[in-house]
């Protein structure tokens, strides 16, 4: 089981380039890690080079899925005959994989550029439903057929090097199944798929009543976390800022989202450990723009000023005493602004003390990583990753009455995407591209416009 397990995590940082399986298919690191390591230098380089030899290893062990499928070998002797298999051929493996892609690929694109031509030509101004539906099943089938060649063309290609190899290397009697080409099973197939692409493009549309979060306000224009970063966000109209909050060591609320200073104020102590006075007033540095460290009440003023609505993230890091929620929530009613904000946490009992404490509050969990069903928590939203999405997730949610938040959305695909789906809150650092695709989404669109939004990637 161990070993199986170390060759999916593996086969990740390689599933690019052609050589995934159905187990790695879907896989990658979600971007909250790679984006919250990518924001020092230290851990920006510690992650390059952990992906470089992730990758490198996953090359290494390129052999285990076809030895451990045509030999009787055990896993250990499964890796160490891959490893003896790929010594120094990284490069020649690497070119040929490569060659393989290149050559379908060019014979995907004039098929794909034809038929799109094609549709063109018959729909010109793209209002056919069932021609356009037609047309995204080619291209899919299409795209389908190609990556299935890849597969089988490696596949190949590593047989060839495992005979070559390990001549005396006894291997299973593989029985050749016999081809059976049913033309009403083909059939059947493909009008399931041309009815699933029919009911995507039928029901995709732009989702106006989504909500626009700034993660920690805008970043673009502003240290994370700061004043002039939630003064930026309202002036992109956001709907919401989102921020975080941590609890010093005197009790104290204060606007931050790391609980060690080191990477915005150049200071290597902890907020956890420090009054409100040593903290609050500290000079942050990100990106260009300089700010100061503020407390939760001076933040919940200028956005009160500002009729700015906000998402608090209470952030616990354990050392928070029995009074943590209670002085939470009395110092956030002091502000007046319990119904302008919506209140998450990583920690479920933390959310869940808030609810009790205030079941008027809006509430919500954070989920980074979900598989399976949600849990139903009595809380009042949910905010998920984005490698955690999927569309029956909001259904789940709304049909317990609850809403769905998702972060954090950044690449122009993926904001495209999420704008066109049933989620209630959209969580980013793109306040400026998540307004222009808005807009664009906004006129109405014809059956192929919807097509190409189909069609870009999200991975």
């Amino acid at each position: 089981g161990l070993y199986f397990l170390v060759y999916v995590i593996l086969g990740i940082p390689i599933a690019n380039l052609g050589l995934s399986t159905t187990l790695t298919n879907e896989l990658y690191i979600p971007d909250f890690i790679t984006g919250e390591w990518s924001k020092s230098t230290t851990s920006a380089v510690l992650l390059f080079v952990g992906g470089l030899t992730l990758i490198y290893l996953a090359f290494r062990f390129l052999f285990v899925v076809p030895l451990f499928t045509l030999t009787d070998l055990n896993f250990p002797q499964i890796y160490k005959r891959s490893w003896q298999m790929t010594k120094g051929k990284l490069i020649e493996f690497f070119l040929s994989f490569t060659l393989i892609e290149f050559i379908l690929l060019l014979i995907l694109l004039p098929v794909f550029l034809l038929s799109l031509v094609l549709a063109l030509i018959l729909d010109n101004n793209g209002s056919n439903l069932f021609l356009e539906s037609l047309l995204l099943t080619l291209i899919n089938g299409c795209i389908f057929a190609t990556n299935l060649f890849v597969k089988i063309g490696i596949f190949h290609l590593l047989i060839q090097n495992i005979q070559s190899f390990s001549k005396n290397l006894p291997l299973q009697n593989v029985q050749k199944k016999r081809k059976f080409a049913s033309l009403a099973l083909l059939f059947m197939v493909f009008a399931s798929f041309y009815l699933g692409e029919t009911y995507q493009l039928a029901t995709l549309e732009y989702n106006p009543k989504i909500e626009i979060v700034g993660h920690r306000g805008y970043v673009a224009k502003a240290v994370e976390n700061s004043v002039e970063g939630l003064r930026a966000a309202k002036n992109m109209k956001a709907n919401y800022v989102e921020l975080d909050l941590l609890y010093t060591k005197d009790h104290q609320f204060v606007v931050m989202h790391d609980n060690d200073l080191k990477r915005l104020a150049g200071v290597d102590k902890k907020v956890s450990d420090l009054p409100a006075n040593k903290v609050i007033g500290l000079k942050i540095k990100q990106d260009g723009h300089t700010s100061k460290i503020v407390s939760m009440k001076d933040y919940l003023k200028i956005a009160k000023q500002l009729q700015m609505h906000l998402i608090l993230e209470l952030k616990p890091t354990g050392n928070e005493d029995s009074s943590y929620v209670i002085r939470f929530v009395n110092e956030l009613k002091k502000s007046g602004m319990e119904n302008q904000v919506k209140i998450m946490s990583l920690d479920l009992p933390t959310i869940l003390a808030v609810e009790k404490l205030d079941p008027d509050l809006d509430t919500g969990y954070v989920i980074p990583i979900q598989f399976g069903k949600l849990p139903n928590e009595p809380v009042d939203f949910y905010a998920i990753e984005d490698f955690s999405y999927r569309p029956q997730l909001a259904e789940e949610v709304h049909q317990m009455n609850k809403k769905l938040f998702v972060w954090t959305i950044n690449s122009p695909d993926k904001i495209r995407y999420y704008l066109q789906t049933p989620i209630d809150g959209l969580i980013t650092d793109e306040l400026k591209t998540t307004n222009q695709t808005k807009n664009e989404l906004g006129h109405d669109k014809s059956y192929i416009d919807r097509l190409l939004d189909l069609m870009q990637p999200l991975q």
